[in-house]
């Protein structure tokens, strides 16, 4: 179970990386890639904080 999340989340990443990399590279900006897959992390763990706070969530 924990590889299945595990790589859900990693293939999510890597999904909103690569929607987010043509965008960084219209714009000329240096390092796409690296600021991409940053930007995707940052996503990603607000969304799975937002979850679990709403799982929580009294």
């Amino acid at each position: 179970m924990h590889a299945c999340l595990n790589s859900l989340m990693a293939f999510a990443m890597l999904g909103i990386a690569e929607i987010i990399q043509p965008a960084f590279k219209r714009f000329q900006i240096r390092y796409h890639g690296a600021l991409s897959a940053f930007v995707a992390l940052i996503i990603v763990f607000c969304l799975v904080v937002g979850l679990l706070a709403g799982a929580f969530h009294e």
